[in-house]
C-alpha cells in the first residue's frame, strides 16, 4: 500500500494544486468586464464543416461522389475553408453568374438512383416547370420535410410530401385533408406556398435562384424560414428565426440543394 502512494503521488499533486489555484484547463475565458470573451482562441465556434447536414441522410453512392467533388475542389482551393466552400458554390455557376442548365431526365436519373420513384419526380419536375420554379429547391425542400414520403404525416399535423397544414391547404383551394396526401395536389400547394415566401422575403426570385449563391443570401434564408416556421415569425424577427428547429431547417435545405447541385453538375 505505501508503494502504490508512492507511485500516485507525483500525479496526485498537480491535480490537487489545480484543483486549489481555482482553474480549469481549456475553459471558455471570461473578460475582464465578467462579460464572454469572443476575443479569446478557445471561445471560437467550430469551423464550418460541408455536409454536416446533409451527407448522413444521402445514399453511400452519393456520398462518395460528393467526397470526391469535395476532394478535387480542396485541392485547388485555397486553405480557407470559408472560401473552399464558396469556391464549391463558384464551379456551379458560368462566367455570367447563372448556373449551367440541368435536363430533367438528368435529374430524373440521379432521383431514382436515391431510390425517389420516378412518379414523384416527374410530378415536381411538371409542377416546378408549370410555376417557374427551381425544381432543386422543391426537392430539398421535399428531402427535408418528409423524405419523399407522400403518407408522412407530423405530430402538429402537417401532411404529405411538403408538409402542408390543414389551414395553409385551405387557403390554398386544398378542401379536403385527404387530398393533402395526393403528391400532385400537395407539390402544387407546396410549390405556391414556396414561391410566395419568396415573392415576401426574398430579393432573388425562386425561378432564378439558379443565378445566386442561396447560401450566402440572406433573403433566400429568410423566405426558406417562412415556409418552416411561417411569414409572421419572420417578420417579426426581420429574417431567419432565432428558433433552433428553423435555424437547423433553413441550413438542411441548403445542404440538401447543394450536395443535389453538385451530384448533378459533377462528372
Amino acid at each position: 500500500m505505501l508503494r502504490t502512494r508512492r507511485t500516485l503521488l507525483p500525479f496526485l499533486l498537480p491535480l490537487l494544486l489545480l484543483a486549489a489555484s481555482g482553474c480549469k484547463p481549456d475553459a471558455p475565458q471570461e473578460a475582464p468586464s465578467g462579460r464572454f470573451d469572443t476575443s479569446d482562441p478557445r471561445n471560437k465556434p467550430a469551423p464550418y464543416r460541408p455536409g454536416v447536414w446533409g451527407d448522413a441522410a444521402l445514399s453511400k453512392d452519393m456520398r462518395e461522389t460528393l467526397e470526391r467533388a469535395r476532394m478535387q475542389s480542396d485541392a485547388v482551393g485555397p486553405a480557407d475553408p470559408a472560401l473552399n466552400n464558396a469556391n464549391r458554390w463558384q464551379a456551379f455557376f458560368d462566367g455570367e453568374g447563372r448556373r449551367a442548365p440541368i435536363d430533367d431526365e438528368r435529374i430524373l436519373a440521379a432521383m431514382r438512383e436515391q431510390g425517389v420513384p420516378s412518379r414523384i419526380v416527374r410530378t415536381v419536375l411538371d409542377e416546378a416547370r408549370r410555376q417557374e420554379a427551381d425544381p432543386i429547391l422543391v426537392l430539398s425542400v421535399i428531402k427535408q420535410e418528409s423524405g419523399f414520403d407522400p403518407r408522412q404525416r407530423s405530430p402538429k399535423g402537417a401532411r404529405g410530401l411538403m408538409q402542408i397544414m390543414p389551414g395553409t391547404g385551405r387557403d390554398l383551394g386544398v378542401r379536403s385533408v385527404k387530398k393533402l396526401y395526393d403528391p400532385q395536389i400537395n407539390v402544387r400547394a407546396g410549390v405556391t406556398y414556396l414561391k410566395d415566401m419568396f415573392e415576401q422575403f426574398s430579393n432573388v426570385s425562386i425561378e432564378d435562384l439558379s443565378a445566386a449563391d442561396p447560401s450566402a443570401n440572406e433573403s433566400v434564408r429568410a423566405a426558406l424560414a417562412a415556409y418552416n416556421a411561417g411569414p409572421h415569425a419572420v417578420e417579426k424577427h426581420q429574417g431567419v428565426p432565432p428558433y433552433r428547429q428553423t435555424r437547423a431547417y433553413v441550413e438542411r435545405v441548403l445542404e440538401y440543394y447543394r450536395d443535389f447541385t453538385h451530384l448533378l453538375l459533377v462528372d
